[in-house]
């Protein structure tokens, strides 16, 4: 207010009796419209912090992608999310996000799909079209990724650190007609070679003649080639230019029930066949399929997971060297038709822990001292399978503040947060914008 306004103030209330009006009317005036500007102001920008507060609660905080260039060998996975929770808004995966922890298959009632998890959590849609029914490949470093775009193919190779891809139309899935030289087999393992420049996949060439394939080697290049012979089931490395596969025979009760174990080299030649001889018989039949082999990181032993009963699972450890059993864990809630996998050397088993709801997927370390659970997921994310990066899963877990909690709380947190915040922040709006007002009697009495 200037002074010429003040003094005409002044002059007007000159004449007012003292009890009627203050002796300083215009300064007094001018001070409180001061105050209701900077109560009204302050309730302004508090709303706006309430509502600021809201979204960065309720919204994934954005990933910046790593910056790794020029990309090495050296760029690879060192942690992985422990907790795997719902998030509001999803993008299609980034051509460089950096290495990714792993995969995680939804399949809920209105989501479903295949979704890249970062080593802190984030995630992002897989691109992939709807029935592809392939298995997406993650390198044991996090670092490169294969998947079926489609039905009709192409098949294609990510580069995450690079930013990449290579796609590769002469494979589709093994839907009967389709044009493709090859195809990829529906609900079957993926496996990269430990230097990443080979992947396995269970599948083979569209031939006339019906020759039963055992499966494909496709290379960075994107040549394939189809391994011919009855092989049995590819069940990963043993070297980065051996892959290894698991036949089963004597599974229809006519003869003996054996298991063998045979290294190739890229053609598909034989190099080494052991039988695997367990301590003691093959429980059930020996209850094996696509899914349960496994070669550890070193090529020198083999996984073989099957049920017993239930949910039960039977996880033995084979030498390949001769076939002799090295070891035999059960273990509960197990779930094989995720595949095992690997934290370092450490064997890693897919479970699926039951509710009244149905489900969720989780992942347990098979340590000397007994399985360990070490990933929990959100059981309304309806999460079926969990892959990962063998390098991700030997690091360090990000599970901060409620690790493997599994109160509904804990998953909603973010939410009881910022509903609270902007309840708080709307009431205390409501009381400094004047909606509750408070009477204020004059200061000054009239004459008695």
């Amino acid at each position: 207010m200037t002074s010429d306004l003040r003094d005409a103030f002044d002059d007007l209330s000159a004449d007012v009796a003292p009890y009627v009006v203050g002796d300083d009317l215009g300064r007094t005036a001018w001070r409180a419209g001061r105050r209701r500007r900077t109560r009204r102001l302050a309730a302004t920008g508090g709303l706006a912090l309430a509502a600021a507060a809201v979204l960065a609660l309720i919204a994934p905080w954005p990933v910046i992608p790593q910056t790794l260039g020029p990309a090495g060998t050296d760029a690879r996975a060192t942690g992985y999310p422990q907790r795997i929770t719902h998030q509001w808004w999803l993008s299609d995966l980034p051509d460089r996000p950096g290495p990714l922890a792993g995969l995680v298959e939804i399949n809920g009632p209105d989501t479903f799909g295949w979704r890249a998890l970062s080593q802190h959590g984030n995630q992002w849609r897989l691109p992939q079209g709807i029935g592809t029914g392939d298995w997406p490949a993650l390198s044991s470093d996090g670092r490169r990724l294969g998947y079926l775009a489609a039905q009709e193919g192409p098949y294609v190779l990510r580069d995450l650190v690079e930013g990449t891809q290579l796609r590769i139309p002469s494979i589709s899935g093994g839907t009967i007609g389709l044009p493709a030289r090859y195809w990829v087999g529906d609900q079957t393992p993926t496996f990269w070679s430990p230097d990443g420049a080979h992947l396995l996949l269970s599948g083979g060439e569209r031939t006339a003649d019906g020759t039963p394939p055992a499966g494909l080697i496709v290379d960075l290049t994107g040549s394939v080639r189809s391994v011919p012979g009855d092989l049995g089931f590819p069940a990963g490395w043993a070297a980065a230019d051996r892959p290894v596969w698991v036949k089963v025979s004597g599974a229809d009760g006519r003869s003996e029930y054996k298991v063998t174990a045979t290294t190739t080299d890229l053609t598909g030649t034989p190099v080494t066949t052991v039988t695997l001889r367990p301590s003691d018989a093959w429980p059930g039949g020996g209850g094996l399929n696509q899914w349960s082999g496994l070669a550890s990181p070193t090529g020198d032993q083999l996984l073989l997971t099957g049920y017993l009963t239930g949910d039960r699972g039977e996880v033995r450890r084979f030498s390949l060297r001769d076939g002799t059993e090295l070891g035999v864990t059960t273990v509960d809630d197990v779930w094989v038709p995720c595949g095992s996998s690997w934290a370092g050397e450490v064997a890693a088993m897919p479970l699926m822990l039951r509710s009244d709801d149905g489900g969720t997927a989780s992942t347990a370390l098979l340590r000397p001292d007994g399985p360990r659970q070490v990933v929990a997921a959100d059981p309304d994310l309806s999460a079926t399978c969990l892959v990962w990066a063998s390098d991700a899963l030997a690091g360090e877990a990000h599970g901060w503040p409620f690790g493997l909690s599994t109160a509904w709380w804990s998953w909603w947190w973010r939410e009881i947060l910022a509903g609270a915040a902007a309840l708080a922040m709307l009431l205390w709006g409501w009381i400094r914008l004047g909606f509750w007002r408070v009477p204020v009697r004059s200061k000054a009495a009239p004459p008695a």
